[in-house]
């Protein structure tokens, strides 16, 4: 049975994940009805708001500075200066477009569904981290101690865990996670394979993005990492190697209840 936790937090990566493919899309819309608009960030909310109105330059040309204004505010109250700013922007820019209108609704109806996929992301994760600050809240605190991993990554991995002490060993909870190696063998040789993605592929993917921030973060994992690549291990063996490094870390501050303590 799942817990509502567990629900938020796959409800949430899979709402992150059709986000990345709508950003995709929207940037592939543009390159056709809108290009010079690639040119700005097109995923902050001004943007959004304004390419959920005009999808081509020539629909920008046709409109007065206000409307564009207008548009770019959203629901804000009043029009800043940036948004000013950016409104005479967009005009110029727009002078010498070489968008095909036509293509202007897809732009739109992109622009549109990245906005509401992007407020659904917002929802989830206060949702999921409010709710794992009740459950878990010691769990959190000791996992976000750790250099390099955020509320978010500590969330979606107690969400999927529940309980440290369901887990005799970390070796079990790294087998609950699919990045043991898997056994090859042949007559009298005997030698470790790839991973073998049995346990909990929700799990394994956030266990490898806490990894990844915490080679750029945390001092002694950054090390570990560059050690093993020092050794000839190819990126992503590294990385296998580092994810497990971090599980027995996490593993052995939740099992006695300590927060990590960097020297």
């Amino acid at each position: 049975m799942e817990t509502e936790s567990k629900i938020l937090s796959r409800s949430r990566l899979t709402n992150s994940e059709d986000l990345a493919k709508a950003k995709t899309r929207l940037k592939g819309n543009l390159s056709v009805s809108f290009p010079e608009m690639l040119k700005f960030n097109v995923y902050t909310d001004s943007m959004l708001n304004f390419l959920s109105v005009y999808g081509c330059a020539k629909d920008v040309l046709n409109a007065t500075d206000k409307q564009i204004e207008k548009a770019i505010k959203g629901d804000r109250k009043q029009a800043t200066p940036r948004d000013k700013e950016l409104a005479k922007t967009i005009k110029k820019v727009s002078k010498e477009s070489i968008g095909v209108a036509l293509h202007a609704s897809m732009t739109i109806h992109s622009a549109k569904t990245v906005k509401h996929l992007s407020e659904e992301d917002t929802f989830f994760t206060e949702a999921l981290i409010n709710i794992e600050k009740e459950i878990h809240p010691k769990e959190l605190e000791i996992i976000t101690s750790i250099p390099g991993i955020s509320d978010i990554s500590a969330a979606h991995f107690m969400a999927e865990v529940e309980d440290i002490t369901r887990f005799a060993t970390y070796q079990k909870l790294i087998a609950f996670i699919g990045t043991d190696p898997t056994i090859y063998q042949s007559g009298k040789v005997t030698k470790n394979g790839k991973i073998s993605k049995k346990g909990n592929k929700i799990l394994r993917k956030y266990c490898y993005i806490m990894a990844t921030s915490c080679v750029h973060w945390n001092p002694v994992l950054g090390e570990y990492y560059q050690k093993k690549r020092d050794e000839g291990f190819p990126h992503r063996k590294a990385m296998v190697a580092t994810v497990n490094k971090l599980i027995r870390t996490i593993y052995a501050l939740l099992i006695r209840g300590e927060k990590l303590k960097m020297y």
